[in-house]
């Protein structure tokens, strides 16, 4: 089985989110995890932010760290068709990419996960995943 965890996911996680960072340890346990190539994009623009906005360098390396961690033990990939169900266009690859994979789609974003389930995909809240 596959999981695709939506970048909200995993930055809750590395700023504490508990549910979230169990969230993930639990598919990287368990399942296969696949994220399409704009997570790292998105996750280094995330963590460019919070480097000009935080002063704490430790908590801004720490955060850093977390996401190149959680890049080593995930495999990239694009889905074939990126479908336009979203109004936020980064969405669309994560959703494209569990419906293609027929993935377990985990987000925290309430939006994303309503187009994803008006697709069929079996999309979850991470605390539903925990469940």
């Amino acid at each position: 089985m596959k999981v695709v965890i939506d970048t909200n996911v995993i930055i809750s996680a590395a700023l504490g989110s508990q549910t979230c960072k169990e969230a993930i340890l639990k598919t990287l346990e368990k399942y296969e995890v696949i994220e399409p190539k704009i997570v790292s994009m998105e996750l280094d623009c995330f963590y460019l932010k919070m480097s000009q906005e935080i002063k704490n360098t430790k908590k801004v390396k720490a955060i850093y760290d977390y996401f190149r961690i959680f890049l080593m033990f995930i495999k990239i990939g694009n889905p074939k068709k990126v479908l336009d169900v979203s109004p936020d266009k980064p969405d669309n690859y994560f959703i494209s990419l569990a419906l293609e994979y027929s993935a377990i789609f985990i987000t925290g974003d309430k939006s994303a996960l309503k187009y994803a389930r008006d697709m069929k995909i079996d999309a979850k809240l991470a605390v539903e995943f925990l469940e």
